[in-house]
Parts: C-alpha cells; structure tokens; sequence
C-alpha cells in the first residue's frame, strides 16, 4: 500500500464549510498541497478557520499550512488526538492571498491513519 490522503467536503454553504482530511501512511511524505479554496462554491477570497478536530495514530504527526503564491507559510503542528476552537478568538485568519492547505508529516516509520476536521468559514 502507497500513502494516500483523502480529501472531502463535508458541507459547503455560501458562507461556512467543513472539510475532512483522512489517509494510510507508510512513510512520511513532503509538503504536498491537499485542498484548493477553489474545491468551494463559491470559492471564497479568504478562510477562517472556526476549529479543528483531529485523531492521529500515535508517534506520527503534520505540519499543516497555508498554500500562497510566496510558497507556504505554517498554520501549525497537530500531533496525537485533540480539539482546538478559535471561534473565541474570532477565527485563524488565513493570509489575503493563500489559496489552499498543505501539509506534511512526520513521525511515520511504519502503517499509521489519521482523520482531520477543519470548520471554516468563507470571507
């Protein structure tokens, strides 16, 4: 079995979106972009990242980041199982020109899965 990584729409209103990233990895892999604001409709501007739910096999985790036309710029790490709500904080912003999410992983040394929820809200 190769890496794989799943990508869904889960809900995908005019203005909020939940995706859902899921995959069996063997190896860790590189950067390697994973969703395209242009995958909504309609594709927004600009995101904000309402929360994110996350179950990572254990010893394995990602690196997850903005895809702009300057390259890629961190989010944040996500290791083992957890729940981060930044509807407090009015939202993570995405940068004005980011296009999409990225990630790579780490940590991978033999057959491990993973799942991610990513709640956004479209500006």
């Amino acid at each position: 079995m190769k890496n794989s990584i799943n990508f869904e729409v889960n809900a995908d209103g005019p203005k909020n979106a939940a995706i859902v990233m899921s995959g069996i990895f063997k190896k860790d892999f590189p950067i390697s972009d994973v969703f395209l604001f242009s995958d909504l409709n309609p594709e927004p501007k600009a995101i904000r990242i309402e929360a994110i739910v996350f179950a990572i096999q254990e010893k394995m985790g990602f690196q997850l980041y903005w895809k702009t036309p300057r390259g890629y710029e961190i989010i944040m790490p996500l290791e083992s199982r957890g729940y981060f709500n930044f509807e407090t904080m009015q939202g993570y912003h995405s940068p004005r020109d980011a296009t999409g999410f990225a990630m790579s992983s780490f940590g991978c040394d033999k057959e491990k899965s993973f799942c991610i929820f990513l709640d956004i809200t479209k500006q």
